[in-house]
């Protein structure tokens, strides 16, 4: 008949198990704080082509600063939709 495995190594067991499902939560946090910083990213992102547009446009047309700043706030509404469908994707998930 086999011998029953130790105190001293089911306890090595559980601790090399207990690290690996640690490391684990530490690698789903890091991906969780990327996903956060491509969020501010892309939001700046959008405010900033929207900017730009309305600044373009604004030069073309002579209008200073009317387009700039619909542009802008264009920009800011998209990304904060961008951003709505974004957490409930990340919410879904977990």
């Amino acid at each position: 008949m086999d011998e029953l495995p130790s105190f001293k190594e089911l306890s090595d067991k559980i601790s090399r198990i207990r690290k690996v499902q640690n490391d684990k939560k530490n690698i789903k946090s890091e991906s969780n704080e990327t996903k956060v910083f491509n969020i501010c990213i892309e939001f700046i992102v959008i405010i900033g082509v929207g900017s730009f547009l309305g600044y373009s446009l604004d030069k073309y047309f002579n209008t200073m600063p009317i387009l700039l700043i619909i542009g802008f706030l264009l920009g800011a509404v998209a990304g904060m939709i961008n951003i709505v469908k974004l957490a409930k994707k990340l919410g879904d998930k977990e």
